[in-house]
């Protein structure tokens, strides 16, 4: 005979259903504790995004206001500058000899038009970047105006047509860093460099140079170069912290024509007078500006050529300028000051 099978008792059977539905009560409970914890973080991202969009708002609006105050600014220094030079207008000119007010208009209209002008254009040399390689010095060509050179750490000399807002030619000018540039005619510029040398460049034959002079000390750097624009035979350079001035001539190179040295510190500008052709002046760190009188240079002076003017500052003098349009006046800076001397 078979086995006869074993049935669950009655007690084993509702033991088993109270199991189950214990079971699914705490399946229960755990799932509403889930459901109410995800609910809760839902609810906390809700007001983050809320309190991002309200900051993102708010930063909008602060960026509108800045924006109009910015605008309400300009706005205002333009109107400063149009007022600025109608008074100047008003009040300017010079006097005759009767002492009745002489309107120089046309002047003043150019001084009201360069307060108005925009920025014509942003010039950079460097395709692959917003930055150009730092610029050490840069001379407007003045036969040429719409043509700019510059000078770069980079070793190279750009030359930029303004109009154009192109490089017209850029050239690996030195073996160092190229510290000054300056213009010699329609094509031809010169540059000096941290390797001691003075080059010059012509633009119709951009694969040569001309070695004009070297500093007879090695790895002594050029600081910078001033071309006479009354005879372009004639330039000078500066050695870095040197108290000469080295006077050239591009029909002799490599022989200085005169070294200026009645410095007693080092030499830190120089500026040819833009209607002379025999007439320099130097600035330094000794507070001193001189005027120079080379029309005797080449010639042999005992001791040494003197300079005929000369004027004490307060500090050292940084830098100068010799006006072409009023060439009675040299401007000199030093510390804070700008200061304009009458020759």
């Amino acid at each position: 005979m078979p086995p006869k099978r074993a049935t669950p008792s009655k007690a084993m059977m509702v033991n088993e259903g109270s199991a189950s539905q214990a079971a699914s009560k705490n399946e229960e409970r755990r799932t509403r504790r889930l459901v109410s914890r995800l609910v809760k973080e839902v609810e906390e991202v809700r007001k983050e995004e809320i309190s991002l969009q309200i900051l993102l708002k708010k930063f909008k609006e602060m960026e509108k206001y800045n924006k109009a105050l910015i605008a309400e600014n300009k706005a205002v220094r333009e109107e400063n500058k149009k007022r600025a030079v109608e008074d100047l207008y008003e009040k300017g000119g010079a006097k005759s000899s009767s002492g009745t007010p002489v309107a120089r208009k046309s002047h003043l209209e150019e001084v009201k038009k360069s307060y108005l002008k925009k920025l014509k254009s942003l010039l950079n040399g460097n395709k692959n970047s917003e930055f150009c390689g730092p610029l050490t010095s840069f001379d407007w060509n003045e036969a040429e105006p719409k043509r700019i050179g510059t000078s770069s750490i980079d070793t190279t000399c750009t030359i930029w047509d303004i109009e154009r807002e192109t490089v017209d030619t850029q050239l690996i000018a030195h073996d160092k860093e190229v510290y000054d540039i300056a213009w010699g005619g329609v094509g031809v510029f010169a540059s000096v460099s941290a390797d001691g040398s003075v080059r010059v460049f012509d633009l119709r034959d951009k694969e040569h140079s001309t070695i004009i002079y070297e500093s007879s000390e090695p790895d002594t750097p050029l600081v910078r170069l001033g071309w006479n624009k009354q005879d372009p035979r004639y330039m000078a350079t500066i050695i870095m912290d040197s108290a000469k001035v080295v006077v050239l001539d591009i029909r002799f190179p490599t022989l200085p024509v005169v070294e200026l040295q009645r410095h007693q510190a080092s030499v830190n500008a120089i500026a040819w007078a833009p209607h002379s052709s025999c007439h320099i002046c130097t600035a330094g760190d000794d507070s001193q500006a001189l005027i120079w009188d080379l029309s005797s240079m080449g010639q042999p002076v005992e001791g040494g050529l003197d300079p005929i003017l000369a004027y004490t500052a307060g500090s050292e003098i940084e830098q100068l300028q010799w006006s072409s349009s009023q060439p009675d006046w040299v401007a000199i800076a030093f510390s804070s000051k700008l200061q304009i001397l009458r020759v």
